[in-house]
């Protein structure tokens, strides 16, 4: 299932959603923010893109940045999310 970007979230462009598969750029403007690139059939998790450089992270790192998100860790040193994107 594709997602057009106002579809899915807002911030968030390009968003694959497949069977094994998931591809997502975290912003709706710009052609520099990064994509992640994740795949069942790889144990690495791609992020970036051609302008900014890659990053690659094994699954069990990035699962681990991910748990840390959710657990709140950098809530406090986030700016305030806007919730317009005009």
């Amino acid at each position: 299932m594709k997602y057009k970007d106002h579809e899915y979230k807002q911030g968030i462009k390009d968003c694959i959603i497949e069977e094994g598969r998931v591809e997502m750029t975290f912003c709706k403007t710009c052609k520099t923010c990064p994509a992640v690139s994740i795949t069942k059939d790889s144990d690495t998790v791609v992020v970036g893109g051609d302008d900014e450089g890659y990053t690659k992270f094994t699954k069990e790192q990035f699962k681990l940045f991910v748990d840390e998100c959710k657990a709140g860790v950098f809530d406090n040193l986030l700016i305030p999310i806007r919730t317009s994107y005009t």
